[in-house]
C-alpha cells in the first residue's frame, strides 16, 4: 500500500490487480477496506478483480461469479474504474463514463474498441475528462 501511495504522490500511472481466491482473500468486508483506501487516494485508480481457477497444488473451487460480481459492485461504490478478469463478460470488462454511464471502451476478451472518447480524452456525451493513457 505504501508503494501505491508513493507512486500516486509522484504522478506514476497505477492500476491495481487483485486475484480473488475462494476461501483465501474473498472476504467482502476486508476487500471493501481496500476499496475504501484506494478510493480515498483516488477514485480514478483502475482496479482489476480477477477470478481464481484452481491449478497445481491449490484446489479451492474457482471464484464464484455471482460473488465476484457482488465484490465488483462494492468496489464501484469507491472507485470509478473497476473490471472483472477471467469472466469474459463485456459488461464487466468495458470502460464506462463514471459521470453519464456512456460506454467508452468496449472490451470483449482481447478485442478492444475505443468508442466514445474524443481527441481530448473526454467522454463524447458529457465531456467529462477521462484519465486514460493512449
Amino acid at each position: 500500500m505504501e508503494s501505491i501511495k508513493l507512486a500516486y504522490e509522484n504522478n506514476v500511472h497505477i492500476e491495481v490487480t487483485t486475484l480473488v481466491v475462494t476461501n483465501g482473500n474473498d472476504a467482502e468486508k476486508e476487500l471493501e477496506e481496500l476499496f475504501k483506501w484506494l478510493g480515498n487516494l483516488s477514485k480514478d485508480i483502475p482496479l482489476h478483480l480477477s477470478r481464481y481457477y484452481p491449478v497445481y497444488k491449490y484446489h479451492e473451487p474457482p471464484t464464484n461469479i455471482v460473488k465476484l460480481k457482488k465484490i465488483y459492485n462494492i468496489a464501484k461504490k469507491y472507485l470509478n474504474y473497476v473490471y472483472l478478469g477471467n469472466v469474459w463478460d463485456e459488461d464487466y470488462e468495458s470502460t464506462f463514463c463514471p459521470e453519464c454511464g456512456t460506454l467508452l471502451i468496449n472490451r470483449r476478451g482481447y478485442n478492444i474498441k475505443i468508442q466514445n472518447i474524443n481527441g481530448k480524452g473526454r467522454c463524447k456525451s458529457c465531456l467529462k475528462k477521462i484519465p486514460i493513457i493512449f
